[in-house]
């Protein structure tokens, strides 16, 4: 927390990359499909990180808070920091 930073997962949980909060849309539009299982970062949870995210086949996202959400698809997994606490 503080960081202002997201860390980008493969499914074996091994660190992909980190990057810094602004990126993380952008970073997810240009990788492979199925590539990045999870993400942590040090933000809020929005719309446009999710849709990004079901593109990618993301499964989790696990940040601050959750913004305003329109639309949640049933595969991906949405936390907050306070969740895991």
């Amino acid at each position: 927390i503080g960081t202002l930073e997201g860390i980008l997962y493969d499914k074996d949980w091994n660190k992909i990359k980190r990057l810094p909060v602004r990126n993380l849309v952008n970073e997810l539009n240009s990788t492979e499909a199925e590539q990045v299982n999870a993400i942590v970062f040090d933000g809020i949870i929005t719309q446009r990180l999710i849709d990004a995210a079901k593109d990618k086949n993301v499964k989790i996202i696990i940040g601050t808070k959750l913004g305003n959400i329109n639309y949640k698809p049933s595969e991906l997994i949405l936390l907050t920091f306070n969740d895991l606490l």
